[in-house]
């Protein structure tokens, strides 16, 4: 259970609008590994999957987006004179969830980001 401060922030709250983004974010990528955590003492379906999570994440790291991609936007948020409160960089598949965690219903989303990291 959160508040509505996990969903927008609060003027004058930003600790406590800080603290349940960051619980909604936690409980959201717990939600994602919950049945694999149980499973965790010397379970081998556990580390293979962890293995390919992990992995997933790794090859992402390495192929993201080039640096001077990420210097561009910045330079032109900071030089706009009404810059957005969130700019996302990268592949256009990495920024298709974006889209995808706003327009689909959360299990929907949930099982495609499973899907997405071998989970």
């Amino acid at each position: 259970m959160s508040s509505i401060a996990e969903m927008i922030g609060i003027p004058f709250q930003a600790f406590c609008s800080a603290s349940k983004f960051a619980l909604q974010g936690f409980g959201e990528a717990l939600a994602y590994s919950r049945r694999m955590a149980r499973a965790a003492a010397g379970d081998d379906a556990y580390r293979t999957a962890l293995d390919s999570a992990v992995g997933q994440m790794a090859r992402d790291e390495e192929n993201g987006a080039p640096p001077e991609a990420v210097a561009a936007v910045v330079h032109r948020v900071l030089r706009s004179s009404r810059p957005p409160r969130r700019v996302s960089v990268g592949k256009a598949g990495e920024r298709a969830g974006l889209l995808a965690k706003r327009i689909l219903p959360f299990r929907a989303f949930q099982a495609a980001a499973k899907g997405s990291l071998g989970a």
